[in-house]
């Protein structure tokens, strides 16, 4: 656990010398990975396992209709692998979920609803089967304030599965409003595994129509995936080896014409070009000559990956956990939201060891590094922002601005040529998801880690007592979108900022002050009081929000709080709102 109580990724297990320590948790990563990246996880192994690293309590609570036990009985090594240890509690086989709404005394991390929805379909249409679900939804999200997850219609026993298609869709858009709620694809499972989705033996003796291997499979996608999504925090960048890693051969010994694109391979990499349209970062870390991998690129038109999809390249001869270094800069993004791809343990061990919170993937099977792209922890993502989509453009323009800077003979002459527009909303609901990620992910910049679940966001935006207000930016060279969270408590004598959080992407442009100054004129209206609260709480990286607070405030800033007279907010805004465009979205 971080000091601000999020989770990080696995720590690096301590013996005494740096490069043992790392050494052995690449080894212990990689023991864990083929275990739970096979192609067909056996059970036996699985439940042998046990993870060397320290997990965090995952409560999941089950509302079903039908047996999750085959498939919680297997959960715990997946979720071990993502840094969770589970503990389930099964409710009552009910069609009805007439209990979901009731009081309970223990909290939930998890609220899982497990259907087997052909008791359903035949009796009703799906459209009022979706419409009746997505009301017990409603009911447990009164009662629970932790994420929802629900499975999804698997086609079966009924002709054609049509109406299971149909019920699937009408169930997302149902429940789409529903804060923190989220519909997972478990008829993928069912898809994929074809006829071995179902066991006859096993639903006439077990109650269960779930296989053994579709029992696995399910655990796999909620262990890795669906509830590490939900309670985890996500990766943002893959940065990966070249050389036998996204194909066969060495660059520098046979040339780009004979390396070989597998199908594996060119699957590999079509999987990162569909992340990278998703939103995360990409980037090459590898130990060639920069104009060889130049000419890769140009040769190669057969490769899925092209070099614009790229944020960053280091090709080079150093050692890669210096190139690593340049590239987590460049990306602006902390090490342990980034996954390292390479074929060689050795690589990711020194890697590791020079930034641990590096996640290393071993690449030297292609169909397990596949379907680590496709299940590691942290690479799921239940919901895409327009944020996530704009990430990488708005990146690539940074060196561009740090170019413009350079050549500035006057800071305030270069803040005007970006030609810089903030956009500031009141409580808009439509922006709710994306109020929950900066709450969530935002680590630099952040001086009071509240954390917000999507339900606390909700709770916050509909409280009459307080103000949320958001902030997007754009300037000449990209769009950032919404980069900015402040969260006010207005009652009272002294208003109370329970939180800032404004994007790494939006540091270094000089707007800080403009951001957060004139959010708070439009939070408290007039006239403005004489102090502003801030609520602190120290994290692992947020020295900028700490130091800002200290400059404005003119005091060493220590937890729980620091007071900030009005005054020196007025006199921050004077300085810089001259230097933007600042409009406020009518409400």
């Amino acid at each position: 656990m971080t000091d601000d109580g999020a989770l990080t990724k696995p720590a690096v297990p301590e013996h005494g010398d740096p490069a043992m320590d790392a050494a052995r948790y690449v080894m212990e990563r990689l023991a864990g990975q083929r275990l739970v990246l096979a192609e067909r996880p056996g059970r036996l192994e699985l439940l042998r396992w046990r993870a060397p690293w320290p997990l965090r309590p995952a409560g999941i609570r089950i509302h079903r209709n039908q047996p999750f036990e085959f498939v919680a009985s297997v959960l715990g090594p997946f979720l071990a692998f993502a840094g969770l240890e589970p503990s389930v509690e099964f409710g009552p086989y009910d069609d009805a979920l007439s209990r979901v709404g009731e009081p309970r005394l223990a909290s939930a991390d998890v609220e899982l609803i497990w259907l087997d929805f052909a008791r359903y379909l035949g009796h009703q249409e799906p459209e009022a089967i979706a419409v009746w679900l997505a009301g017990r939804v409603r009911s447990l999200r009164l009662a629970s304030p932790a994420p929802i997850l629900v499975a999804d219609a698997v086609a079966r026993g009924v002709a054609g599965g049509d109406p299971a298609r149909l019920l699937n869709t009408f169930l997302r858009d149902a429940v789409d409003e529903i804060p923190g709620v989220h519909v997972v694809d478990q008829a993928a499972v069912s898809r994929d595994l074809g006829d071995s989705y179902v066991d006859a033996r096993s639903e006439r003796f077990a109650g269960s129509a779930l296989s053994d291997a579709a029992a696995i499979e399910t655990a796999r996608r909620f262990g890795l995936a669906w509830i590490p999504a939900v309670m985890t925090p996500q990766l943002k960048a893959i940065v990966l080896d070249l050389d036998d890693t996204i194909y066969d051969g060495v660059l520098g010994e046979v040339g780009p014409a004979e390396l070989i694109l597998s199908d594996e391979r060119a699957a590999l990499q079509s999987r990162l070009v569909g992340l990278a349209d998703s939103g995360l970062l990409l980037a090459v870390l590898s130990r060639n000559e920069p104009e060889d991998v130049r000419r890769l690129f140009e040769a190669r038109r057969d490769f899925p990956l092209r070099p614009d999809v790229f944020s960053a390249i280091e090709a080079s001869w150093r050692p890669k956990a210096e190139g690593m270094v340049t590239i987590v800069d460049k990306l602006r993004i902390g090490p342990d939201s980034v996954l390292f791809l390479d074929d060689n343990p050795g690589e990711l061990g020194a890697v590791v060891q020079r930034m641990p919170g590096i996640v290393p993937l071993h690449a030297a099977d292609a169909g397990q590094a596949l379907r680590g792209l496709t299940w590691y922890p942290g690479l799921a993502r239940l919901r895409t922002s327009r944020e996530d989509t704009l990430r990488a453009a708005d990146i690539a323009t940074g060196e561009t601005r740090r170019e413009l800077e350079s050549k500035a003979s006057d800071p305030l002459a270069y803040l005007r040529s970006l030609e810089i527009r903030l956009e500031f909303a009141r409580s808009p609901v439509d922006q709710l998801s994306r109020i929950h990620e900066l709450s969530a992910k935002t680590n630099q910049f952040n001086t009071g880690f509240l954390r917000l679940s999507e339900t606390e966001v909700a709770a916050r935006l509909a409280d009459p007592a307080g103000v949320v207000v958001t902030v997007s930016l754009r300037d000449r060279l990209s769009d950032s979108g919404v980069i900015g969270l402040i969260v006010v408590r207005v009652a009272g004598e002294v208003p109370i900022v329970d939180e800032v959080a404004i994007s790494c992407r939006a540091l270094g442009r000089g707007v800080e002050d403009a951001i957060v100054a004139e959010a708070l004129r439009g939070a408290v209206g007039t006239p403005p009081p004489d102090r502003i609260r801030f609520a602190y709480r120290p994290g692992p990286r947020n020295g900028p929000a700490r130091e800002w607070l200290g400059r404005l405030s003119g005091k060493i800033v220590e937890p729980p709080e620091v007071d900030v007279p009005w005054s020196r907010l007025e006199e921050a805004w004077r300085a810089v709102a001259p230097l933007a465009e600042l409009v406020w979205r009518e409400e």
